[in-house]
């Protein structure tokens, strides 16, 4: 989290991009930028999420419909 918290200051210099650490949850954070077009500020809550998928059936892999 820490990198994309870099890559947004270094992408965003000139939005004026603040960043501040969340006190609900360590590892998270909230980016505050001025919009580009609406020139108002908006807070975004940045948080990690992991996607993954390990099934465990092993059934449908002879199915027809995959043949």
């Amino acid at each position: 989290m820490q990198d994309w918290g870099n890559y947004l200051l270094g992408e965003y210099k000139s939005s004026d991009i603040g960043i501040n650490n969340c006190k609900l949850k360590a590892g998270c954070f909230y980016s505050e930028h001025n919009h580009e077009t609406a020139e108002r500020k908006y807070k975004i809550r940045h948080m990690p999420i992991v996607l993954h998928h390990k099934p465990q059936d092993k059934s449908g892999r002879n199915a027809k419909i995959y043949k």
